[in-house]
């Protein structure tokens, strides 16, 4: 493997996670919703104390519900923050939420280094809009399918990613090579994004000859 392949594989594993980063954005705004209701349960179960009226199962249950589903949130956000400083410390010229450096830097050294995007992969015609892929993952197949934007749509969640590797940490949860990771199926054989990324180089390399 060469130095240029890990580079792209740890910076694709740094801008997945700041996606999922970014889908937790609502976590605040629902840890406070959540509390709010709490608030109103419990007020509504002292009602019913001071009154020595029994208090009914629903309503036990339901702020048993409300308190994991509070304490759940607070764990979550308090793991965020932890995730936010550790590639702020380790990774600053990549990883800044603060001014969206991390889509900045990548774009930047994309054309630098001379990287690949499914975009301009497609402008080769390389890849098709809307073609089909799929992954396998522990037995299951994952089905997703590259837009006209140049991102991979995953079908079960409708969520979109810049990259092959960002799609694939998302499914995982684990850092994977995206471009090994993804599969077109031609006929009765699967071949690798990463094959397609070749035949591009060699297209583009053609024509600068």
């Amino acid at each position: 493997m060469k130095f240029e392949d890990i580079y792209q594989q740890l910076e694709d594993a740094i801008n997945a996670a700041a996606d999922l980063l970014n889908a937790t954005s609502g976590f605040a705004t629902e840890l406070n919703h959540k509390e709010q209701q709490l608030i109103h349960i419990e007020k509504t179960i002292r009602q019913f104390k001071d009154k020595s009226v029994p208090l009914p199962d629903e309503l036990r249950n339901l702020k048993l519900k409300l308190v994991m589903e509070v304490d759940h949130l607070k764990q979550q956000m308090a793991l965020k923050d932890k995730v936010t400083q550790l590639l702020q410390n380790t990774f600053p010229s990549v990883y800044n939420p603060l001014n969206n450096k991390t889509r900045q830097t990548k774009r930047k050294r994309r054309k630098i280094q001379g990287r690949v995007t499914l975009k301009e992969m497609i402008d080769t015609k390389t890849l098709q809009p809307d073609q089909e892929i799929h992954a396998i993952l522990k037995g299951n197949v994952i089905r997703a399918k590259i837009t006209h934007e140049g991102q991979i749509k995953i079908h079960s969640t409708g969520q979109c990613f810049d990259s092959p590797s960002s799609a694939g940490v998302a499914v995982t949860n684990n850092s994977v090579n995206g471009w090994t990771f993804w599969f077109i199926k031609e006929g009765n054989k699967s071949k690798d994004l990463d094959y397609y990324r070749t035949q591009h180089k060699k297209i583009i390399k053609r024509g600068e000859e």
